[in-house]
């Protein structure tokens, strides 16, 4: 029961911190993709918003710094969880 618990937290967290460190791979990319997907999830997430263009998030300088603070982030969290894991298995 222990390791299955741990199998899921294990699992939740690598997709959590993959999904975020894409996000912010694309914020650093191809702002278009990143633009996009971000509409797409403001769609999904309230009802009567109008779709972002870079220059709400200050233009694409201040896009990158998102962008680099989402990786960094979703890279936190990858390494964070497989710490956690090594230390319940070993």
């Amino acid at each position: 029961m222990r390791n299955m618990t741990s199998f899921i937290f294990g699992l939740f967290g690598t997709a959590l911190g993959g999904s975020v460190l894409l996000m912010g791979k694309h914020a650093l990319l191809s702002q278009a993709t990143f633009l996009r997907l971000y509409n797409k999830w403001q769609k999904t997430a309230q009802f009567g918003l109008k779709p972002f263009d870079v220059g709400h998030f200050g233009g694409p300088s201040k896009l990158r710094l998102i962008g680099l603070g989402l990786s960094l982030i979703g890279l936190f969290i990858i390494v964070s969880v497989c710490a956690i894991l090594f230390n319940r298995f070993r």
